[in-house]
């Protein structure tokens, strides 16, 4: 297991040096300039001189990324350019949002996926299995800020039973917390649903295939035990690495539906530092994302490793 975790470590690093470089390089191929965003067009020349100077950007490239790449690995992702914060404090105080966000969307996914995979399985090739394998495409089609805008009309604007934007911290009022996290959990977890389910559904449907599950119907052991305990087990062992998968996304991926329902996490953060074309700000968002994002999957191959040890062979 340690020479396996070794290995899925060294990745890691090389994963993230490969993302900071690219993620460095395309917020300089960038257009705009964020010293004359800050300051206006008409600003004096030696003003923008000298505050581009005191940024940094003046610099040649090279140095301004060596300085950027060695301070990140530290730990200090730098200031923000208009903000005038620490990047590193405004994650810690916005990522607890995204994390909820992230966890309900998943609860919502798992709880669509795990019951309409495993009855499309069981009843193939029936109505239950046509009309599940349809949602599943529907969810997959559908694009998250349509469905956010459908939920909002419908739940927010004509029945008006749950808020349309805005957050409510959990800890702060529990019931209002999750009436503000339902509508964007919905829109966030809808498409990894769909995508759990259709993959629980192939596995249960080669493991319903398998001679032991056989054995056991043979034996006059009930349908419902032997799709529950039996077969449904060894079918959630690849499924668990797609929910991994979809988690990660999740944590990553929620820049639109923050957006959509005004929730103050990291993905409304960099869509404005985006506009605002703050550099330290976007770089840091980022690369936080991409290290979030391989943790998680890191986390996801040592908890598949340990359930089935042919893994680390």
């Amino acid at each position: 297991m340690l020479g396996f975790l070794l290995q899925r470590l060294i990745s890691l690093g090389i994963v993230l040096f490969g993302a900071s470089l690219v993620i460095f390089a395309i917020m300089r191929f960038l257009p705009g300039d964020p010293v004359l965003a800050m300051l206006g067009f008409d600003t004096d020349p030696v003003v923008v001189a000298e505050l581009r100077a005191e940024l940094g950007l003046d610099r040649p490239v090279l140095v301004q990324y060596a300085g950027w790449l060695a301070d990140a690995v530290r730990g200090d992702l730098g200031t923000s350019i208009f903000l005038r914060r620490e990047v590193v404090d405004l994650l810690a105080a916005r990522f607890p949002t995204t994390l909820a966000l992230a966890i309900a969307s998943l609860v919502v996914a798992l709880a669509v996926a795990v019951p309409a995979g495993v009855l499309s399985a069981r009843y193939k090739g029936k109505a239950l299995d046509h009309v599940s394998r349809l949602v599943g495409l529907a969810g997959v089609s559908m694009p998250n800020f349509w469905l956010g805008l459908l939920l909002i009309m419908f739940f927010g604007v004509q029945l008006r039973w749950l808020p349309v934007g805005g957050y409510v911290p959990i800890t702060q009022d529990p019931l209002a917390g999750l009436a503000h996290l339902i509508l964007p959990a919905i829109t966030l977890g809808t498409a990894y649903a769909a995508t759990i389910m259709r993959m629980l559904r192939g596995s249960m449907l080669d493991v319903l295939r398998r001679d032991y599950v056989a054995v056991a119907r043979a034996y006059g052991v009930p349908e419902r035990t032997v799709t529950w305990h039996d077969a449904f087990k060894n079918a959630m062992i690849p499924t668990l690495t797609v929910s991994g998968f979809a988690f990660g996304y999740m944590l990553a991926g929620t820049i639109i539906v923050e957006v959509i329902f005004n929730i103050p996490g990291v993905g409304r953060l960099l869509y404005e530092s985006i506009l605002t074309r703050d550099y330290p700000l976007v770089q840091g968002i980022v690369l936080f994302n991409v290290a979030l994002f391989v943790l998680v999957n890191l986390l996801v191959d040592v908890l598949y490793a340990t359930i089935d040890p042919r893994i680390k062979v």
